[in-house]
């Protein structure tokens, strides 16, 4: 199975990964308090990158309500901060959209993934 989703975790030291052409989606799991590294080198370009192929980033066991400096940094970049729920939730969810063929016409992937579905959050 190739999903078509890159997961990854953020850390210090971290460096963040090359988008390979198989890569549709990204879930990016936050640090304990919801938050990630913003001075992270690479970090910038690791989401304009994102951006420049219409790939979608989602952060992960956040919280849209999280108020640190880092979330100005992370929204300018483009990144979905998902409400909080369990960040393998999140890439589940994310993989049963994008492996569906009946996404609901009107809707994008980014739009179901910024929903409750059945509560998930």
């Amino acid at each position: 199975w190739n999903s078509g989703i890159l997961r990854f975790f953020s850390y210090p030291g971290m460096e963040y990964p090359k988008l390979s052409e198989n890569v549709r989606a990204v879930v990016l799991d936050s640090y304990h308090s919801g938050t990630i590294c913003s001075i992270t080198p690479g970090i910038r370009d690791f989401f304009a990158m994102a951006k420049a192929k219409n790939i979608p980033v989602f952060l992960a066991g956040s919280n849209p309500g999280t108020d640190y400096e880092s979330v100005k940094v992370w929204k300018e970049m483009g990144v979905y901060t998902l409400s909080q729920a369990s960040p393998i939730a999140m890439y589940i969810k994310l993989w049963m959209i994008m492996d569906s063929e009946s996404v609901p016409v009107g809707m994008s992937v980014n739009d179901i993934m910024m929903s409750s579905v059945s509560e998930d959050f």
